[in-house]
């Protein structure tokens, strides 16, 4: 076993012995963000927002046209792939009547 997963193991015999459950676990995690430097919590956040794809309220912006989200620095970029303005979006539209 490695030095990593038995300090894994031990944290999970701390919480098991406390009774697990969320409360457990949230008291668990504030004392571990109190023991851990602010460098560690920066680089933990920043990774774990790239590993799980969380995106930023702040960086991006749900488009009005294609109900995408975008770069908020950047355009949509949907503008691209949409008809032409007048012509027909829908193809129940494209469709003769009988």
């Amino acid at each position: 076993m490695t030095n990593r997963s038995k300090a894994i193991n031990d944290l999970d015999e701390v919480k098991e012995h406390m009774g697990g459950g969320s409360d457990v676990s949230e008291t668990i995690l504030d004392n571990l963000l109190a023991y851990l430097t602010v460098d560690q919590i920066k680089d933990f956040t920043e990774h774990f927002k790239r590993t799980h794809d969380i995106m930023g309220y702040e960086q991006y912006e749900l488009c009005r046209d294609c109900q995408g989200t975008f770069d908020s620095n950047k355009s949509c970029g949907c503008e691209d792939t949409q008809p032409p303005q007048g012509s027909s979006s829908y193809f129940s539209s494209l469709v003769p009547e009988c």
